[in-house]
């Protein structure tokens, strides 16, 4: 067979390292990261997570490769061995599904749709997780009633008043 001249450059293309804030290798290191998550510090951190995804999907989860109500299930499941409080799963799935809209996505910042998460979107995002425990529980989050019912780990009051993106723009004033 010959050899096609595919280009007109013998040196192999160089492609330049994506940047990262904090690199995030799969699941289990956004679970182990979670676990230090609080509201004090949520949306700084899903900042830096998920600042320079590459996601082109916004149903399809960045490291499982699951659908949203999938992926929920699942790790409202998985959540007995991770005991994990409803903010820190919050942070999991915004994380999981940085390109997705939905309310309980709030906390990621889209330009153009949310560019300035503020304390509201976290209060938002533990209420659905709650909603979404509450009818996973129930067999009505396209799933059977589960032998054993999810519940949530640590803190159930979240002081939030005040929680606000640090990378917001600050408004002078006169």
């Amino acid at each position: 067979m010959a050899k096609r001249n595919v280009g007109s450059s013998s040196s192999p293309r160089v492609r330049k390292p994506r940047k990262s804030r904090k690199p995030v290798s799969g699941i289990d290191a956004i679970v182990k990261l979670a676990a230090t998550v609080n509201p004090a510090n949520v949306l700084d951190v899903i900042a830096a997570t998920t600042g320079n995804h590459t996601t082109t999907t916004r149903n399809i989860g960045r490291f499982t490769l699951r659908r949203i109500v999938d992926f929920q299930n699942w790790s409202l499941e998985q959540n007995a061995a991770w005991q994990l409080d409803d903010c820190q799963l919050a942070f999991v799935w915004s994380v999981e599904y940085p390109g997705a809209v939905g309310r309980v996505f709030g906390m990621n910042a889209l330009p153009g749709v949310r560019p300035t998460p503020n304390a509201a979107a976290i209060r938002d995002a533990i209420s659905i997780v709650r909603g979404v425990r509450s009818d996973f529980n129930r067999g009505k989050h396209a799933n059977t009633v589960p032998a054993v019912p999810s519940e949530s780990y640590g803190s159930r009051r979240f002081d939030i008043r005040g929680t606000e993106h640090t990378n917001a723009p600050v408004r002078k004033t006169a």
